[in-house]
């Protein structure tokens, strides 16, 4: 059977729920999941829930109209199809949909949150007192372009992913039981009941069942999950008829009772305010256990349950969660002596995890969208921890389908109920592709998605002005809001000269020249060689400043940041005294305006690229300050930011492995490795990151009179160990180096 529907389903056979969907995509690239049932003799009952969100759906949620497809193979065509088959339908009119943003005081993009009243979503389906009526056909299903054309509405694909992991998860610890107060009131932990603060414990462990809550009873029960979670939940209840339940979720607790606003320290409870969004269940007409279950998951580490029942007593018999997401495996794996380090790298791992579902997103628990800015860290993380590049894949192609020829440039983030267009993103789009092609090499996957990139490189070089430089084009010119106003650095407005785009232009028609020489096209590769180099001597003309000993970021020479220093570094172009001073000037020069945790991942490529091993140490030691607050997962920016989990940010990850380590692609298809450690004072250093033919491990101690490196690389690969002035062939299997003499 294929199975869609229009925004989200979830699929039954005989009041067990077996599926769910659809994948996230767009109207171009709309997605079924396709599922093989076995079932015995008899009668049987296949049914669906779907549901549409009119008003404030998710920002990431593309959708059309209402609709719902069952497409099943032969000999059950015409027996269970959607337009063949006799389907009914009925509207549940006890749902109403919440505005999250309402919740917290903030605009927030997740997508509507529910309150129902009834039982459990399975008990609709079989429940006899709503009726049933007949069903409205829409289109035909379609999947391909017919005769030129196709309908502005779902050209159907198969799902690319996987299933997401759906995996029960415990742990939870109750903080608080008390009477529920008013809202405006703050967190007591003296207020906590703690008789039934065991109670609920008990309960959320499995150890006791049969949690009773009296009639005219108000509870509010805090909940730590003591990690960072992105998960539906199950809360089972008997009874209770005219009760008020309400589940919420935070990442954080707040020092204002009607926003977000963080606190320092994430473990502190007294004082702080729960503010967080919710779903609200309403127990009606109901007999024996009903199960509440949110019709998206939620995100955060906190839990709030409040319940107010009514006349009848309810009964609580449990509260699970089910974690989800991408299954996504951490094959790396990475070990120093350096015990900060060594902390923060499963934090980068969960914050990646937290952050890739049916597409990679900024972050869970706000917009849920996938930025091309964030998606290529995310992606490079992928590569370094995973042998599958499904996800990455995917987000490649679906930008593709963001161009709408309103703009020459994709969207900013897609798939987008919104077009959001930011410019310096298309040019990290091209980067990203040429990272998908060192890292896993599909030739004639790259070879289709060549031509946007073109596409991309040729608007911008139409911008180009009789001096040489690109002019900034339309659209919001991000590049770091911790830097720049805006996030936009000087020149960025629509007709303007920024520094930072121009470099940023530059790296884009080197990872182009690379793919076309690569693909074979020596025409196109001399073409981007030639005008790479041409842009490199304007730039290097106009914005190199003599006093400053830096190059600029503006033409006016007023403002002179790291991003700049770094980008121009990564292009490999500069002449050769003007790149012994940018060096000088990236690593000692304090006044350079400085990257927030985004944008420091193109420092720690530069840093990384001159050998640099004391100050890309230092700078992921900055990351420390997360963990001694009490963060599960690295935030979007600083400690009192808005969002605590951002993919991002946990970008020290894939440099543990990629430039501490120094394990990268020589060549595309990572058909051969450099292994190129940088490792500034580290002395004992090993991991394993995956690679197409299997896994390279690397381990390297350094003591005062000599060091040794061990390196394992899989059959059919081969590469070079660089040490300082050292250069070493490596084969397949074991190898043991001595190490010299030089920089390390």
């Amino acid at each position: 059977m294929f199975v869609t529907a229009d925004q989200r389903y979830w699929l039954y056979l005989d009041g067990r729920r077996i599926g769910l969907g659809s994948e996230r995509g767009c109207m171009r690239q709309w997605f079924y999941e396709t599922y093989e049932i076995s079932v015995s003799e008899g009668p049987h009952t296949l049914g669906a829930i779907t549901w549409y969100l009119p008003e404030n759906p998710s920002w990431a949620q593309a959708s059309a109209q209402p609709g719902f497809l069952l497409a099943a193979e032969a000999p059950f065509t015409d027996q269970i199809s959607t337009g063949l088959a006799p389907w009914e339908s009925r509207v549940l009119k006890t749902v109403a949909f919440l505005d999250p943003t309402q919740q917290i005081g903030q605009n927030i993009g997740c997508g509507a949150r529910v309150r129902y009243e009834g039982a459990s979503w399975a008990d609709v389906l079989e429940c006899d007192q709503i009726p049933w009526s007949g069903v409205h056909q829409l289109l035909p299903g379609n999947n391909a372009f017919w005769q030129g054309a196709s309908p502005q509405t779902w050209v159907l694909h198969p799902a690319r992913l996987p299933a997401m992991r759906l995996e029960k998860r415990g742990g939870a610890a109750v903080v608080l039981v008390s009477p529920a107060p008013d809202a405006a009131e703050p967190l007591k932990l003296g207020n906590t009941i703690r008789a039934e603060a065991k109670q609920w414990q008990a309960m959320l462990e499995g150890r006791a069942s049969g949690l009773h809550v009296p009639p005219h009873t108000s509870r509010r029960v805090l909940i730590d999950l003591r990690d960072y979670f992105c998960a539906y939940y199950a809360l089972t209840t008997e009874g209770g008829e005219g009760s008020e339940i309400s589940v919420a979720w935070a990442e954080r607790l707040s020092t204002k009772p009607d926003a977000p606003i963080a606190p320092s320290e994430r473990r502190t409870v007294d004082g702080l305010f729960f503010v967080g969004t919710a779903d609200q269940f309403c127990p009606r007409n109901t007999v024996g256990r009903v199960s509440y279950e949110p019709l998206w998951w939620q995100a955060g580490r906190w839990v709030q349950i409040t319940v107010t029942t009514a006349a009848a007593p309810l009964i609580i018999h449990g509260f699970n969660l089910l974690e989800t997401g991408y299954p996504l495996v951490d094959e790396s794996r990475f070990q120093s002596n350096d015990e900060i380090l060594n902390a923060i790298a499963p934090v980068c791992y969960r914050t990646l995890q937290a952050c890739a579902h049916e597409t990679y997103m900024d972050c869970p628990y706000w917009e849920q969208l996938q930025y091309v800015g964030d998606t290529r860290i995310q992606a490079l993380l992928t590569y370094v921890t995973s042998h599958d590049a499904r996800l990455p894949e995917k987000a490649l192609e679906i930008f593709r389908h963001s161009m709408t020829g309103a703009s020459p440039f994709p969207a900013s983030n897609y798939p987008s109920r919104k077009i959001q267009i930011i410019p310096p993103f298309a040019l990290w789009w091209i980067c990203m592709l040429h990272d998908y092609a060192l890292w896993r090499g599909n030739r004639r996957f790259v070879k289709e998605l060549m031509p946007m990139g073109w596409w991309i490189l040729d608007h911008f070089l139409l911008l180009q002005r009789d001096d040489g430089l690109v002019e900034s084009p339309a659209g919001w010119n991000y590049v770091d809001a911790v830097a720049f106003k805006g996030g936009e650095p000087p020149g960025a407005f629509r007709g303007g000269v920024s520094g930072v785009i121009n470099w940023q232009v530059i790296l884009a028609l080197n990872a182009l020249r690379d793919l076309s020489q690569w693909l074979g096209d020596t025409h196109r590769a001399a073409l981007a060689e030639h005008r790479a180099a041409a842009l490199t001597v304007a730039c290097e003309q106009i914005f190199w400043d003599p006093q400053r000993q830096a190059l600029a970021d503006d033409l006016a020479h007023q403002s002179f940041s790291e991003h700049t220093q770094a980008l121009a570094l990564l292009t490999e172009r500069l002449s050769v005294p003007v790149q012994a001073l940018v060096q000088q000037a990236l690593v000692g020069d304090t006044r350079l305006l400085r990257a927030g945790s985004y944008f420091s991942h193109y420092i720690c490529l530069a840093l990384r690229q001159i050998g640099a091993g004391n100050e890309l140490h230092t700078r992921f030691h900055v990351w420390r300050r997360f963990l001694d607050a009490g963060f599960h997962t690295f935030p979007e920016g600083g400690i009192e930011g808005r969002s605590d989990c951002h993919a991002w940010s946990a970008h020290p990850l894939f440099h543990m492995l990629s430039s501490i380590l120094g394990i990268r692609p020589a060549t595309c298809g990572f058909e051969t490795v450099l292994i190129t450690p940088v490792l500034g004072p580290l002395r004992n250093v090993s991991g394993t990151m995956p690679h197409p033919k299997g896994d390279i491990s690397v381990k390297i101690a350094i003591s005062e009179h000599h060091g040794m490196a061990e390196v394992t690389l899989p059959a059919g690969l081969s590469g070079s160990f660089r040490w300082g002035t050292q250069t070493l062939d490596l084969h397949e299997g074991n190898q043991t180096i001595t190490l010299g003499d030089g920089a390390s």
